[in-house]
């Protein structure tokens, strides 16, 4: 799935049934593994760099996602302070490190474990070269169609959570 908002599916379902993730780790984490095939097209076009090299790695999402939990820890903390009683409370708001972490770690190995069903050329557990077992688990539709089916499944709860938060 590259450079496609697909990732934003399942994310979107964890935000919905567990609203104290961190919303920016969750979505950070779910596409930041592509950079990797975005600088091999867009920025090295001719450098034979993979698509699906070691970020896309369960390696290379533990590094990844403990960058990204920092970071995103750090950003909230700040953010929180400046935005109170702003409507982006719900996003800028002071989680916890581990609330942080756990999220972006949920974003990128979702991320790694959704494209290993597509690409062979995925070495999971780099830098050992083992492969990819995940490859042709399902049928080639199934993480699009898993996407799709998480988003509106998240969006379905999220509207029921702000239908019975309104005002009557």
């Amino acid at each position: 799935m590259p450079f496609t908002p697909f990732h934003f599916g399942f994310s979107f379902l964890f935000i919905a049934i567990f609203p104290y993730l961190d919303i920016i780790a969750l979505f950070v984490g779910s596409i930041i593994p592509d950079v990797e095939g975005i600088s091999a097209i867009f920025l090295f076009p001719n450098s034979n760099l993979p698509l699906h090299g070691p970020l896309h790695s369960f390696t290379g999402s533990f590094i990844l996602g403990v960058l990204i939990g920092i970071s995103s820890w750090g950003l909230n903390k700040i953010l929180a302070k400046k935005n109170v009683g702003s409507s982006f409370d719900f996003i800028f708001r002071e989680y916890s490190f581990f609330q942080s972490l756990i999220s972006s770690f949920i974003g990128t190995f979702s991320h790694v474990f959704l494209d290993a069903i597509l690409y062979p050329e995925m070495d999971l557990l780099y830098p050992l070269n083992v492969g990819n077992s995940f490859y042709a688990l399902f049928p080639f539709s199934f993480p699009y169609l898993f996407c799709i089916a998480t988003f509106f499944l998240g969006f379905i709860i999220i509207s029921i959570k702000l239908l019975r938060k309104a005002p009557k």
